[in-house]
């Protein structure tokens, strides 16, 4: 059976009528899987109010079995250019099409070399491979710019490093322009260093079953002190339309600090997390799988976070060695005597992390009792205390890089106790099982693997990895 039998086997199975009124051609074999593909998986309709059934009537008809590759690449782009996602992509070949804002925009209103040449006293960079660049910008202004989020504990080191440098500073700049995403974990790391309280700022949720509006149970992220001091005098953090994903998310952490103000312009808009995958054909393709709001409930996908105070560079400005919005900033802290914002409202509805609860008791008092605790606290009014299947899973992988197989092995075994579904929880729970060099265990995990139905792509390599592993034995 080609791939395309397969696509056709599917929709059937999936009740899509057009599929199965009659052979499809090729084409449009693959307009249906990736329009399916979208309709089952992708996080944001909701949020965004796409009616994706009617964007099925106008382009499906456009396609024919006697459409071109390059005529379905240009309706699938214009099919998924709806969704103003940067998140959603396409590439055929070397042709790329991003359907968020940044596909039509050029950079250059940012330039970090023009920041270091006329505007820092002295340019240095901290540890985590140097990824931090920072330096005064006057005798009592601070400033930092890092161009990714990776590594948290690497990134936390070295934030605590650049606060030493500016423990004595009246203000700080922080600088996320041409920040390209990355880990949001390291995120929150950075931003706990700035936190004068624990503060709700964000809440993520993974797509479950296939209707639009089905997540697993939420993940709340909270900005709350962390490492050895926190900076809790006035801050500017610089944003603007290349801040990107993590970037995203760091500035809805920082904009619930009350001594933090945003300058600049709106970040990305493109917060969520993402998958890549393939079509039948071999193109691929992108998808946010997950919906991240902020502490209010609201999606800022597609829009990016505002900046308190607008203020844009354009290239030819940047060009002539002028940065205005840094220059703004600066001038905000020097003069401005900048006021603390009411952000008491996210200090409401505070909740406490189950996942991680379970980490420090089964640290303190072992296995057996972190799993009691959890399951009497689990059953708790609503509010109290939250476990999401993202936060299990980062318990179990914390462990499994520290060697205690054991307690990872526990938490991976709960997570699936609680979240069946997931089948990539079930293949990092052989992978510790073959850590601990016990195939038998981990062949029983493969076998459970394949007799789930995959969702996401990373489930279908989960099932590949499982069958061949097997197949070897």
């Amino acid at each position: 059976m080609n791939i395309v039998s397969v696509v056709l086997a599917v929709l059937c199975l999936l009740g899509n009528s057009n599929a199965c009124a009659q052979e499809l051609s090729e084409p449009e074999a693959n307009f249906e899987f990736l329009w399916q593909e979208f309709d089952k998986n992708y996080a944001i309709f909701g949020p965004k109010h796409i009616d994706w059934d009617a964007i099925y009537r106008i382009y499906r008809p456009r396609v024919t079995v006697e459409t071109s590759n390059d005529e379905l690449y240009e309706i699938l782009c214009s099919m998924l250019g709806h969704l103003n996602d940067n998140h959603v992509r396409l590439i055929y070949g070397e042709r790329r099409f991003s359907a968020g804002i940044l596909n039509s925009m050029e950079r250059g209103d940012f330039s970090a070399d023009l920041v270091a040449s006329k505007y820092l006293r002295e340019r240095k960079s901290a540890t985590a491979k140097g990824n931090f660049t920072y330096g005064w910008l006057s005798d009592s202004i601070g400033y930092f710019h890092f161009p990714g989020f990776s590594d948290p504990a690497a990134s936390g080191a070295a934030v605590d490093e650049i606060l030493a440098e500016f423990k004595d500073a009246k203000g700080l700049v922080i600088d996320v322009r041409g920040n390209g995403g990355g880990d949001d974990l390291a995120g929150k790391v950075i931003a706990d260093r700035f936190a004068d309280r624990k503060r709700h700022y964000m809440t993520t949720r993974i797509k479950r079953g296939d209707a639009h509006d089905d997540f697993y149970p939420p993940m709340y992220w909270y900005a709350e002190p962390g490492g050895p001091a926190q900076f809790t005098k006035p801050i500017v953090l610089l944003t603007h339309r290349f801040s990107i994903s993590a970037a995203d998310n760091f500035a809805l952490a920082m904009r619930v600090l009350p001594h933090v103000t945003l300058v600049g312009d709106f970040t990305s808009g493109c917060f969520a997390d993402a998958y890549g995958a393939a079509m039948p054909n071999g193109w691929r393709y992108g998808i946010a799988f997950t919906l991240f709001t902020d502490y209010t409930g609201f999606c800022w996908e597609g829009i990016g976070v505002p900046p308190d105070i607008r203020q844009l560079n354009t290239p030819g400005e940047i060009e002539a060695g002028t940065d205005r919005q840094l220059e703004l900033a600066i001038a905000l802290l020097e003069k401005g005597d900048l006021k603390p914002q009411d952000e008491s409202a996210s200090c409401k509805k505070l909740r406490t992390s189950l996942p991680m609860l379970l980490a420090a008791t089964m640290e303190e008092r072992g296995i057996e009792a972190a799993l009691q605790e959890f399951e009497r606290l689990g059953g708790n009014e609503p509010g109290e205390y939250f476990f999401s299947p993202q936060g299990l899973l980062r318990v179990a992988v914390g462990f499994m890089q520290t060697g205690k197989l054991d307690e990872a092995i526990a938490v991976f075994e709960l997570t699936i106790e609680h979240f069946p579904n997931l089948i990539w929880t079930y293949e990092m729970l052989a992978q510790a099982h073959l850590a601990r060099e016990d195939g038998e265990a981990a062949a029983e995990v493969y076998r459970r693997i394949l007799e789930l139905e995959p969702k996401f792509n990373m489930d279908r390599r989960a099932q590949e990895t499982a069958r061949e592993f097997l197949d070897k034995r």
